[in-house]
């Protein structure tokens, strides 16, 4: 019986090689990818806010509204949805949609004094699992707010309107 000493193929150490190599790209790769999905969430909380407010000083703006937003429940806030709408004739026709919060479970959310507003949406944990508020206003200088509070009105709470 003749050997053949001049097979073709990959040893057991080179495919073990190979394999490895490609679990740590992948596991690089999902890193990465976390973080993107991470930093897309944010910007769009911030472009939805930032819709919102342009909404919002559009509808300040016109003429017939003398009397500011009503349906905030005064500095606590409420959250921005169809019943906010419903409450401030004229906003639906700026919002024929609500803008909705990329996480399911969160919500945005506005606070008002008549003209001055102020509206926040939590963005995506940092590296340390704390969400941070992201907030836009107008009308007045925002100072006391509080970005780390867990619930709105605890954000709004110290503001100075």
């Amino acid at each position: 019986m003749r050997i053949n000493l001049n097979k073709k193929g990959f040893t057991m150490v080179e495919l073990i090689v190979v394999i490895a190599i490609i679990a740590v790209l992948a596991v690089v790769a999902g890193l990465a990818l976390t973080q993107f999905v991470g930093q897309a969430r944010d910007s769009r909380v911030k472009s939805d806010i930032g819709t919102i407010s342009r909404g919002i000083d559009t509808y300040l703006a016109q003429a017939d509204n003398v009397s500011g937003l009503t349906g905030t429940n005064g500095t606590g806030g409420t959250v921005f949805n169809t019943g906010f709408l419903d409450n401030n004739t004229g906003l639906q026709d700026i919002f024929p949609t609500v803008p909705v919060h990329p996480d399911s479970s969160e919500s945005y959310h506005i606070s008002s004094d008549l003209k001055k507003y102020v509206i926040g949406g939590k963005l995506d944990p940092d590296d340390n699992g704390d969400r941070e508020w992201y907030l836009e206003y107008d009308n007045f200088t925002l100072s006391g707010e509080d970005l780390t509070a867990d619930d709105w009105s605890n954000v709004v709470n110290g503001i100075d309107w």
